[in-house]
This record gives C-alpha cells, sequence and structure tokens, in this order.
C-alpha cells in the first residue's frame, strides 16, 4: 500500500495545480477572472442600493471596523452565480454595510445561504408571503403558524419532481430554518392544536434569514 503513503499524497497534492495547468493553461486564470467580475458587480450593485436607502457607508472605515464578515460575503459573491441567491447575499451585505443591524448571527446567515438551492429559497420566500398575507408575519408566535406548501405548484416551477421538493423541505429542516416536530404544549391553541407532526413551520432561525436576506431594508 506505498501508492497510499503520506509522502506519496502531499506528491500528488503539489501536483494538482500543474494537472490543470496543464490541461488547460487558461483555466485558472479564467476562474479568477469570473470570481472578481462577479465580485465586482455584486458591489457595485451593493453601493447603489445603499445611495438609493440614502445610506453613507465609509467603505475605508468599514473594512478597518472588521474583516471577517465582509470578506466571507465577497467571497462568496464572487463563487455564487444563482441569482436568487446572489440575491440573498446582497440583501444581507447591504444591511450589515448599513451598520444598523446587529452582525453578530451573520457568519451563521452566510454558511447557511450557501447550503441553500434556489428550491430551498423559493419556499422560504412563499411561507413568508403567506404569513404576511394572513396578517401573522412579525407576531410573537409566528413560528406555531401552520403553513401550506403547495408541493405540486412548486415541483411545476422548477420543472421537476414533488420528490425534489420533499428533498428540499428536509434541506430546510436540517439548516433548522423549518421545524416539523411540534410539541403538544406549543403547537395549540386553547383546545384547538394548530400544529400536526409533519406540518412545516418555520423556526426563530427560519425567521430570522427571511428578515435579513428575503426582506428589503
Amino acid at each position: 500500500m506505498d501508492f497510499l503513503s503520506p509522502d506519496v499524497l502531499v506528491d500528488c497534492a503539489k501536483k494538482v495545480p500543474e494537472f490543470f495547468s496543464f490541461l488547460a493553461p487558461d483555466l485558472i486564470k479564467k476562474i479568477k477572472n469570473r470570481k472578481l467580475e462577479n465580485a465586482v458587480s455584486a458591489v457595485e450593485d451593493i453601493e447603489k442600493r445603499l445611495k438609493d436607502k440614502n445610506l453613507q457607508v465609509n467603505w475605508k472605515s468599514y473594512f478597518e471596523q472588521e474583516l471577517k464578515i465582509p470578506l466571507e460575503l465577497i467571497d462568496s459573491l464572487s463563487v455564487e452565480e444563482e441569482p436568487s441567491l446572489r440575491e440573498a447575499l446582497k440583501k444581507l451585505f447591504v444591511k450589515h454595510a448599513s451598520g444598523k443591524f446587529d452582525g453578530s448571527f451573520y457568519p451563521t446567515l452566510i454558511s447557511i445561504v450557501k447550503n441553500l438551492s434556489p428550491m430551498d429559497l423559493y419556499i422560504l420566500t412563499a411561507m413568508h408571503n403567506q404569513l404576511k398575507k394572513d396578517n401573522d408575519w412579525g407576531i410573537s408566535d409566528c413560528t406555531k403558524k401552520l403553513i401550506r406548501i403547495n408541493k405540486g405548484f412548486v415541483a411545476k416551477h422548477f420543472k421537476t419532481q414533488i420528490n425534489f421538493v420533499d428533498v428540499s423541505l428536509s434541506n430546510l429542516e436540517r439548516n433548522k430554518l423549518i421545524t416539523t416536530t411540534h410539541p403538544s404544549d406549543e403547537a395549540s391553541i386553547g383546545n384547538s392544536r394548530i400544529l400536526n407532526e409533519g406540518d412545516p413551520a418555520l423556526t426563530s432561525l427560519g425567521i430570522l434569514l427571511i428578515t435579513e436576506c428575503i426582506e428589503d431594508i
């Protein structure tokens, strides 16, 4: 098993860039340029949104104050090319740059958005729209509200099968944005049960992500 020895693995790792360079000499350069273009276009859009909201940002002071979150957002926007997920990250960036929001939870939200699919975000948006339509958005027991998901409609929108909608719901639950488990004392009002096991409902983290990444500032 010498071919799996640490020395061999290290040597192979060192040759990976050489391999790509040999396979396609311009590949690394093209990737870097594409990432840069993605990041620049996002930052330009973010600056415009801040200006439209009459929010002035001193970028020098902004980056001097903190590097971690701005750089994580820029890095995420440099590689994320799905429009809906880019939009979520840009809204998060605008709110962080405005300085009006507590940024302590931003690393968590950035990480979660990077783990979501367009369908995941679509379902969260639909849940948000339904709660707003029913005048339940923003109330203290918003997490206890039953939200009906039309799986057939979602599947049709994405031109896919319903079982992929179930996968999306599972991913949302894995990321703790929704829950389908409801303790009896939290799932009822008086003698009337409003949530059954398996019914999707937003969690506090799900509400937070919607507020920061889906709602406008």
